[in-house]
């Protein structure tokens, strides 16, 4: 089954599957079936690894199952970090091509810059896997594979339309993430839409963060002060939730879920804050991006194109999102990557 996801330029022009771990490659005869016939027979492939940055819970999660599957699957990985520069990455990229590795795998810095790293890597015959940033185009992609922004927003906003019928008119502030990704856009595009069906939310303030919790600090405070009235935070990524409870203890709000003092929250990750917090009973739902099967369906595409010379079908693969709250908690958490599972 392919879904269209919510496109706010209107421009990708390209279906996704949501699949499951262990996705399936159908062979197909495409400009994407690379040779790579200069690979000794038995030898152990190489695949480069380039990260945007390194300094977050949920790229050291992407970094554990990208280990962890390569073992399995017979493959040398070699690790780059952009450190937060396109430019830097780039260059990357073309010292991994100038190194004949087998495969990239690139978590991209800017969503726009990335399509110079895919034409590179296409010249030079070298398949190249976009993981978990979502490229502005993705006309000559061989393969991408992430979440599911759109799908997971939507699931925070129904959540959220579903508090709301219980009677109480929730005030929700709205933390962005990156104005300028396909993660950042389509989970505030999808949460608004899902929350525009109910008469009894109102989003009072929007903030943008750019996935820092410092920023995500300063515009909770503000925001508090501004609006007294707020009694819900939506943030697109768990790394705003200390900047809440923080922001929510200094004014004397923080209770936790069932109190009926208790802001709601929702968040996206399922890394171990967003399992700490659900764990804890105090946020209310939290909706884990399935990592593991992320990273392994990479994997799986650059060595069937390397093995098999097969090009993934579809190209661009987005895994829905599994919520789990403080009811479940206990049954879910070990399905949960960031929870141990």
């Amino acid at each position: 089954m392919k879904i269209r996801t919510f496109d706010p330029a209107g421009t990708k022009g390209q279906s996704r599957a949501f699949l499951a771990a262990g996705v399936l490659f159908a062979a197909a005869a495409t400009a994407f079936v690379f040779p790579h016939g200069a690979r000794a027979a038995g030898s152990v492939p190489t695949i480069g690894v380039t990260f945007d940055k390194m300094d977050d819970t949920f790229r050291i999660g992407e970094k554990k199952y990208l280990d962890i599957y390569a073992q399995q699957m017979g493959i040398k990985l070699i690790y780059d970090d952009a450190q937060q520069s396109a430019a830097t990455q780039s260059s990357q990229v073309r010292t991994l091509i100038a190194q004949q590795v087998a495969g990239i795998v690139e978590i991209p810095w800017d969503t726009h810059a990335v399509a110079a790293d895919v034409s590179a890597a296409k010249l030079a015959k070298i398949p190249l896997a976009v993981m978990d940033q979502e490229p502005a185009t993705t006309a000559d992609l061989f393969y991408y594979v992430g979440g599911s922004p759109c799908g997971d927003g939507r699931m925070a906003g129904e959540f959220m339309v579903t508090e709301a019928a219980k009677g109480k008119h929730l005030n929700i502030l709205e933390l962005l993430g990156s104005l300028n990704s396909a993660n950042g856009l389509e989970r505030s595009g999808c949460f608004e839409k899902a929350v525009a069906t109910s008469s009894n939310i109102t989003i009072v303030a929007k903030s943008p963060t750019n996935w820092r919790t410092n920023e995500a600090f300063k515009a909770t405070q503000n925001a508090l002060q501004q609006h007294p009235n707020i009694n819900a935070v939506y943030t697109p990524w768990t790394g705003g939730l200390p900047a809440i409870y923080a922001s929510l203890k200094a004014v004397h709000r923080l209770f936790p879920v069932g109190n009926p003092d208790h802001v709601v929250t929702v968040s996206i990750n399922g890394d171990q804050i967003g399992c700490q917090y659900v764990g804890g009973n105090m946020d209310d739902l939290d909706i884990a991006t399935p990592l593991p099967a992320m990273a392994k369906s990479a994997l799986v595409a650059i060595s069937n194109s390397i093995n098999k010379h097969e090009s993934p079908n579809p190209s661009v693969v987005e895994l829905p999102g599994l919520p789990y709250t403080p009811a479940n908690f206990a049954q879910m958490k070990s399905k949960v990557w960031g929870c141990g599972g």
